[in-house]
């Protein structure tokens, strides 16, 4: 089979597994661990890349609002293309958090409700506004929107009410299908067909359909620099034993994804809108900080000249003092009276120094 049929190791590793079960249900024993061996060694016979932003720029030119929403899920989240249909409304909660330096909504997704496989992941605000207006297409057309709404459904006629108002969940297939579809429409992938030479056998591509949207996620996440366990969780992936320990709560996971946020943006205008929101935002606090530093000079300049002033004056006093000091006399009772004066002088100037700005003005 792997030589007429150009298997992979993989592909033979999955009907060897179906093979296997179907004799164990069956309760015939057999050697499996030699069975294994002739599968022979694993070799790596494609390579494949993932996804660039620029080859989903041009995806999102052939979408209408439905596939756009399915492509800029899967390249924002990386979440599987399997998880899509199963998506309901009331698996998003909408993230306000502009404390964490988000300039604009995004959702947090639930993938895989009430499963042992249950995580959570979030999306871009790009995808969280493609989501808002789709939803709302769909409202205009009379679908009644509730929680339990499929998050992506089937295609409807719009002027059709029974098909509108009663929506169903999008299949794995048609999914599947669309995007193929949208593919060759972009010309990202080709057509392929058998040949007298090529009969038989999958045709692979250079990037895998769905799965190159997950593996651009994961790149882009990998370039931000975001904490390896936070990147494994937004995945969906096991960390190990950390699964059973490590619990961060959901901020500082989101403070992460935002690490990556930028990256994770297709379209060049929204990237860039958040990077002059980002600069304003840098240059609101650069002049705050300016204007506060300002303050803090001419604060400290009031400070030198009356501490200079006062300095001048004490000095005076004191020479005064040392002079009439030295006309009473240089025993110790001259000496006592004059210490007493200095101390007065310097407590009246501590005192003053601890008045407010205003109150050292009108002195």
């Amino acid at each position: 089979m792997r030589r007429n049929q150009k298997l992979s190791h993989a592909s033979l590793s999955i009907r060897l597994a179906a093979l296997r079960k179907f004799y164990e249900m069956n309760d015939v024993a057999l050697n499996w661990k030699k069975i294994s061996n002739y599968l022979g060694e694993k070799t790596k016979r494609f390579k494949d890349r993932a996804y660039t932003t620029e080859e989903i720029q041009r995806l999102l030119t052939k979408t209408d609002e439905r596939t756009r929403v399915i492509v800029l899920l899967l390249a924002s989240t990386g979440m599987r293309v399997g998880a899509v249909p199963d998506l309901k409304l009331k698996h998003l909660t909408k993230i306000e958090q502009f404390d964490l330096g988000l300039d604009l909504p995004l959702y947090q997704i639930t993938v895989y409700e009430n499963t042992k496989d249950e995580y959570y992941c979030f999306c871009s605000p790009e995808c969280a506004s493609a989501i808002d207006s789709y939803i709302e297409y769909r409202a205009r057309c009379y679908e009644k929107i509730s929680p339990e709404s499929p998050l992506v459904r089937e295609q409807f006629d719009r002027y059709n009410p029974d098909k509108a108002r009663n929506p169903r969940h999008l299949s794995l297939d048609t999914l599947g299908f669309h995007i193929r579809e949208l593919l060759i429409a972009t010309g990202i992938q080709t057509v392929e067909h058998l040949t007298e030479t090529k009969t038989t056998g999958r045709f692979r591509k250079e990037v895998m359909t769905s799965h190159g949207f997950r593996k651009f996620s994961t790149t882009n996440m990998i370039r931000a620099k975001v904490n390896p366990e936070a990147r494994e969780m937004l995945l969906g992936h096991s960390i190990g034993l950390s699964n059973s320990y490590y619990r961060p709560d959901t901020n500082e996971i989101l403070t992460e994804y935002l690490k990556a946020v930028d990256l994770l943006t297709i379209n060049e205008e929204n990237r860039l809108k958040r990077k002059v929101e980002k600069l304003s935002s840098d240059a609101d606090q650069i002049k705050m900080m300016r204007e506060q530093i300002t303050q803090l000079q001419k604060q400290y300049s009031m400070q030198y000249k009356l501490s200079l002033k006062y300095a001048t004056e004490i000095s005076y006093w004191s020479d005064k003092l040392a002079k009439e000091g030295g006309k009473r006399g240089h025993g110790a009772e001259g000496q006592n009276k004059l210490k007493e004066e200095k101390e007065e002088r310097m407590r009246s100037y501590s005192e003053f120094l601890k008045l407010d700005e205003k109150e050292k003005t009108n002195i």
